[in-house]
């Protein structure tokens, strides 16, 4: 591993810049999780934790993610990826923002953010044949979503970090490009879901449960050419441990 040097001139008075050392890996840096310790020269000056796994992503893919914060787990998830995707803000999703676009991603609790414009935009983004994924929202936010006909949720305390996740067998959300097995979530923190699901199976599928009373996980609806997914798995903590599969599920997520 070596650091890149970065160069840089202060160009007006009072200026400041913060000091970042940036770390290129070898790529022959083995898989797995490992302190690196930091040394400059002979002397050590600290340590991080690295963590190198194997993901399979579609970096061509043409990807917006609906946030304020350009930091929040999610959005670093995507860039984590290698995916140079759009930032755009909650009040800021209007038609003209989605144009050339394959999917939308809206990241934890950012549905309560949009208005009612932004919302039908997306509907109409869905309905041309675009993707949308959205990640677990406030029960109260569950409405707007475009299609959801009736999708209800009750806010569950269960904390179970173990509860198995049940995919739908064949489904290539689980498979492609990246397959996915129950030992790929082992390292889960917090709890799995979020929510306890109502779904009309009538208008949209469940494409996996999660715990013995078969809680659904990720439910698939269509709106006109396009297709909706909502995932009511706790993915924002486990993008912030850096949990593999959370960011396998993720490019299968946006490239289904």
């Amino acid at each position: 591993m070596q650091a890149t040097p970065l160069f840089f001139r202060m160009n007006a008075k009072g200026s400041t810049e913060v000091d970042t050392l940036a770390l290129r890996f070898d790529p022959a840096y083995p898989y797995g999780t490992r302190f690196v310790d930091i040394s400059i020269g002979a002397d050590p000056v600290g340590r991080f934790l690295a963590r190198k796994f194997d993901v399979q992503v579609d970096t061509s893919l043409s990807v917006a993610v609906v946030t304020d914060d350009g930091g929040d787990a999610t959005a670093a998830a995507v860039r984590r990826l290698g995916i140079s995707a759009r930032l755009i803000p909650a009040a800021g999703v209007v038609a003209s923002a989605l144009e050339g676009l394959q999917t939308v991603l809206i990241p934890e609790y950012v549905a309560g953010t949009m208005t009612a414009h932004g919302w039908e935009a997306l509907g109409s983004f869905v309905d041309g044949g675009g993707r949308l994924v959205v990640l677990a929202q406030r029960t109260s936010d569950l409405a707007d979503l475009p299609g959801s006909h009736g999708l209800r949720a009750i806010d569950t305390g269960i904390y179970d970090t173990t509860a198995v996740i049940l995919p739908r067998v064949g489904d290539r959300v689980w498979t492609a490009p990246n397959e996915l097995q129950n030992e790929t979530w082992e390292g889960w923190l917090y709890r799995r879901a979020t929510q306890s699901l109502v779904v009309d199976t009538l208008h949209a599928e469940v494409v996996a449960h999660v715990g013995e009373d078969k809680n659904p996980a990720v439910v698939r609806w269509s709106v006109g050419k396009g297709t909706i997914h909502y995932v009511n798995l706790n993915l924002g903590h486990q993008f912030l441990n850096v949990l593999p599969a959370a960011y396998q599920f993720l490019a299968n997520l946006l490239a289904y």
